[in-house]
């Protein structure tokens, strides 16, 4: 009888103590860092500083640049993720003969990984050999290649598109599940009362969807805020529109600015921690059918 009752907690120790020394201990460390001066160029010039290196992050137009490059990124990958996922999902939903293949293809750029993500499309953007200038030449909608990783106005568009491509299937199987909880009474009863599609469409699928949409709003936000490994394998380790997870890199491990990097981190996991918030009450909102 002892044994039984001690047997769960050594079962749950080994995650326990991996949780604990890989996630608790480096955020603690994290916290004490951000109220210290720790910059390991002046390894010998350390001590307290309170809310310093909060201020100087705040206050520092760079990190502002960076703010606003994340928050147009994850305006651009939410729209395309919320708009692809749902027209994916509609398809899927449809019982044909190749809905298994097609799930199955719609899951790949889920499976890859970002940095070889990030290289499929540094090739498809190339100027000179890659497939977009090529088959832009080929139907004749430009002269000559266009140099799309060297101009400004596109690079956070390319970015974008390059993480919304790995939070597409996601949302597509968010979407699915939840279509294929709405009951067929109700689209029956809809037709019985002569409701056309597009009424179908707003008056039952779309307010029965709105848990799950959150879902995707608050999950692919959080991916958005945390796109790096994209980047990197795109443009490398440039400052020139740098979003806040490249400054935080920037900051602690390229200047060796571990106080100030460790406050921004705080302050973009503070950030993150809203959506968090949010997706915890849309998972458990209780779906009401009207």
């Amino acid at each position: 009888m002892y044994r039984d009752k001690k047997t769960p907690y050594l079962s749950v120790a080994p995650m326990a103590l991996i949780m604990l020394l890989l996630i608790y201990v480096p955020i603690i460390i994290t916290l004490i860092f951000s109220f210290s001066k720790m910059n390991l160029k002046k390894p010998d010039e350390t001590g307290f500083l309170g809310l310093d290196n909060y201020s100087t992050v705040v206050f520092d137009p760079a990190i502002w640049r960076a703010t606003v490059n994340s928050l147009i990124i994850m305006i651009i990958i939410l729209i395309i993720t919320l708009l692809l996922g749902l027209i994916f999902a509609f398809i899927l939903n449809k019982d044909t003969i190749i809905k298994n293949i097609l799930t199955a293809v719609a899951i790949i750029p889920w499976a890859i990984p970002p940095i070889v993500c990030g290289l499929i499309w540094r090739w498809i953007f190339h100027p000179s050999f890659g497939l977009l200038n090529s088959v832009l030449l080929f139907i004749g909608a430009i002269g000559k290649p266009v140099q799309w990783m060297m101009n400004p106005r596109y690079i956070l568009v390319i970015v974008a598109v390059t993480a919304a491509w790995r939070a597409i299937p996601l949302a597509v199987v968010t979407f699915l599940a939840a279509l294929q909880g709405i009951p067929g009474q109700l689209y029956e009863a809809a037709e019985i009362d002569g409701c056309s599609v597009f009424g179908k469409l707003f008056r039952i699928t779309l307010p029965l969807l709105r848990p799950s949409i959150g879902i995707v709003l608050t999950t692919t936000s959080i991916t958005a805020i945390n796109v790096f490994d994209e980047i990197v394998s795109l443009l490398g380790y440039s400052t020139s529109n740098n979003t806040l997870m490249m400054e935080i890199y920037m900051r602690t491990f390229r200047f060796m600015r571990f106080g100030e990097g460790s406050a921004l981190t705080y302050l973009v996991m503070l950030f993150i921690g809203i959506f968090g918030i949010a997706y915890t009450k849309m998972v458990y909102k209780e779906v009401k059918y009207l």
